[in-house]
């Protein structure tokens, strides 16, 4: 919790503030409860000796007053003092308004702090729903509300003090009867918060069904449609939405009860006090009448505090199970596989090696890359071929730093990769991928994502080397044209394209292709292979790509299987050698779908 509330804990002043107009505002709530005292009598059967001292300053006041006298005095002082208290309040209200509005904006930027530095593979094995449900739902609805309750509860302690020392002062007996049955209600409170904190818990465990089902729904509208799957789909729903329903259901109906609970407690504990008394008042003697009145004023007006800080102890617990939730994934230690750097990559000029390298993604998984050893020259345009899952992407993640190998080293210019500060490293990369991620944004901002500062100039120029300036001038706002989420409003082509311009915008030394045109159609990849070829000039280029006519204008390629390379050289020189990539040519040419070399 100490985490959610730092950027409280450092406003030092608004907190002493905020603290000092809490207790004025009690001190002013007891100074305003006691003023009922000289209402009570005429103070002429009563001796200096039966007031205890709150009240002994009332009586001196009011001692020599007529009644009607009285009456105007207190309703001049009550009416002062609660429009004191009442701006005090207010402020205090606007001071936790405020604390409300910086903790959940440090949350939400806490989370996607966390997001951009926990490692790739923990994001593997987690689903995007549950993230996003955690980060939007707990960082709004359930860490603002934990933070105005508690900080509302403070106001409510401290009166809740005052009243009780002025119970004290008047009979500190029947404070201690009230204490001791009060805590034997708690007792019992507690045994229903302790039912309220378990339907909490799986409350938010059914929020994320509910979420991966829609989020499903959502992002796979085209293939349920494509395999009839909507009544699946709506069944599927239908039960995340019951399941949900009915857990909400119950734990509100635990939280109602918590209502009439305080009720009857309150008035349960009022009347056997007045029970009390009377038995004292009769066989013991007592204080007087008016005293005892006054206890019992501030005695019933103690409840709503009471109730207001059980009600605000229930709200807490009741979503303290989602607090923990963001709490524990704020506190997980980014696990970055690849350390940064302290070295600034300034320029590539002549290799890059990987070294005796083996990895693999997790303990549980086989060995991806064995003992695998290869270089790349600078102005190299390497092709890279083989079946799938044999580890070319995984060559390209640990480039660019996404993973460390276990073993073996990459160097760029004989120094070590790791010893480079990444984002110096990335800066000098260009990469095209077959999964082409579009921004729900314009085409301008979508090409200048890796140069925010291009000017029109710029995007202009590499729209052109990118083979889109054509097809963007014909769109209704050309470069002001919104792509849609994903690029969903343009042709795969198109957004290859874009993918293209906005890898070449940042002028890389090394460029990459990770099967940049094996979802295209004939047409498409013929445009998007010259834009390919053409910004590929005067760069080191990696190319992986199961299509070999996208590797037309490689000067080398290499085979890899079961993380090694099996075959290197030029496509003629293989072509010759009659070897698996030879083999993988002829099932290409036949019309055969069978990338297994």
């Amino acid at each position: 919790m100490r985490l959610l509330f730092k950027p409280i804990l450092r406003q030092y002043s608004l907190i002493l503030i905020f603290f000092v107009m809490s207790v004025i505002s009690a001190l002013l709530e007891g100074v305003g409860i006691t003023l009922i005292f000289p209402l009570l009598g005429d103070f002429k059967n009563i001796s200096m000796l039966q007031i205890p001292f709150p009240l002994t300053i009332i009586f001196s006041f009011f001692s020599e007053m007529s009644v009607s006298e009285r009456f105007q005095w207190v309703a001049i002082l009550l009416l002062s003092i609660m429009v004191i208290k009442n701006i005090f309040i207010y402020l205090t209200r606007i001071i936790i308004s405020s604390w409300e509005v910086l903790v959940v904006k440090h949350c939400r930027m806490a989370c996607i702090h966390q997001l951009l530095d926990l490692a790739i593979p923990y994001w593997n094995k987690q689903r995007s729903s549950d993230v996003q449900s955690l980060i939007d739902t707990c960082a709004s609805a359930y860490v603002g509300h934990v933070v105005r309750m508690t900080c509302q509860s403070l106001p409510l302690l401290v009166t809740t003090l005052v009243l009780m020392c002025l119970l004290v002062m008047l009979s500190w007996s029947l404070t201690l009867i009230s204490v001791v049955i009060v805590v034997l209600f708690s007792y019992l409170l507690s045994l229903l918060i302790e039912k309220i904190k378990k339907k909490s818990k799986v409350l938010v465990q059914a929020g994320y069904e509910f979420n991966r089902v829609l989020h499903h729904v959502i992002h796979g509208l085209k293939t349920i449609h494509l395999f009839n799957r909507e009544k699946k789909l709506i069944q599927d729903f239908r039960h995340a939405v019951e399941k949900y329903n009915n857990i909400f259901f119950t734990r509100h109906c635990l939280l109602e009860a918590t209502g009439p609970f305080f009720e009857i407690s309150s008035v349960f504990i009022l009347a056997l006090m007045l029970i009390i008394t009377s038995f004292l008042m009769k066989y013991k003697g007592g204080m007087p009448t008016e005293i005892c009145l006054t206890f019992f004023v501030i005695l019933f007006r103690l409840l709503s505090p009471t109730k207001a800080l059980n009600q605000a102890r229930v709200e807490i617990i009741s979503r303290l199970p989602a607090i923990r939730e963001l709490n524990n994934f704020l506190k997980r230690e980014p696990s970055r596989y690849l350390e940064n750097g302290t070295k600034v990559f300034k320029e590539f000029n002549d290799k890059i090696e990987f070294r005796d390298i083996s990895f693999r993604y997790s303990r549980e998984d086989s060995i991806v890359l064995k003992d695998f050893s290869f270089k790349i020259l600078k102005g190299d345009n390497i092709g890279i071929v083989g079946p799938s899952g044999v580890g070319k992407s995984t060559l390209i993640e640990l480039l660019l730093c996404f993973y460390d190998p276990q073993k073996g080293q990459i160097l760029i210019d004989g120094e070590e990769l790791k010893n480079f500060n990444i984002e110096s490293w990335r800066k000098c990369i260009g990469v095209v991928s077959q999964d082409t991620y579009l921004f729900h944004d314009t085409v301008r901002e979508n090409i200048s994502f890796g140069k925010p500062g291009a000017t029109q100039e710029e995007i202009e120029w590499v729209a052109k080397r990118a083979y889109a300036h054509e097809f963007i001038c014909a769109l209704p706002q050309k470069y002001e044209t919104v792509v849609g989420e994903r690029g969903l409003r343009l042709s795969g082509g198109q957004r290859q394209r874009l993918a293209i311009a906005r890898a070449l915008i940042i002028n890389p030394q090394i460029l990459i292709f990770d099967e940049a045109t094996a979802s295209l159609d004939a047409d498409s990849e013929c445009i998007v292979q010259m834009a390919l070829k053409d910004i590929s000039l005067g760069r080191t280029t990696l190319t992986i790509a199961h299509r070999l006519s996208t590797l037309s204008h490689c000067d080398q390629i290499i085979v890899i299987d079961s993380g090694k390379i099996v075959q290197r050289g030029s496509p003629q020189q293989l072509l010759k050698e009659k070897g698996p990539y030879s083999r993988l040519v002829k099932s290409q040419q036949q019309g055969l779908i069978d990338f297994s070399v």
